[in-house]
């Protein structure tokens, strides 16, 4: 392995501290919020859906960055830009790990990007957790889907 790749390796392994919302974790959901080293807060909204029947067998993922600050929103997906983002998406990375081994009955996840920049950011973080996924047609209209046994393990 080359010394770059061992750096990313190094770097990827790190993640902040996270937590789950009290009172968000349910049958369709949670969300979770973690503070970066420049004081960013970050939340992951993971929210469940129904397939056939009556079981909950998908998730789609949401990441935000902001200040908690009264009556300011969040910014949906954005993570890029930020000295530690290779962090953030460690920290996001291992959130969606717990979650799926709490929730064994999702068999998908996904992740809708708009926007060129908002395309780039999901491929690189997706390339990170599950770099065995087959890539879809859809991945270039920034609709990604993934088999939970796509996703690796944290390192």
């Amino acid at each position: 392995m080359s010394r770059a790749a061992q750096i990313l390796n190094e770097l990827f392994q790190s993640h902040y501290p996270w937590k789950l919302s009290p009172g968000s974790a349910g049958r369709h959901g949670a969300e979770y919020n973690f503070k970066s080293e420049n004081g960013t807060h970050y939340r992951v909204n993971i929210n469940h859906y129904y397939g056939s029947g009556n079981d909950m067998d998908h998730a789609e993922v949401a990441f935000s960055a902001g200040l908690p600050l009264p009556g300011v929103q969040y910014t949906y997906g954005r993570l890029g830009g930020h000295a530690d983002s290779q962090k953030v998406f460690s920290t996001v990375h291992h959130i969606l790990k717990q979650h799926l081994r709490n929730h064994p009955e999702l068999k998908t996840i996904g992740f809708t990007g708009i926007g060129k920049s908002r395309v780039r950011l999901y491929k690189h973080f997706l390339d990170r957790i599950a770099p065995n996924r087959v890539p879809g047609k859809s991945e270039f209209a920034g609709i990604f889907q993934l088999n939970r046994e796509d996703i690796a393990e944290p390192l």
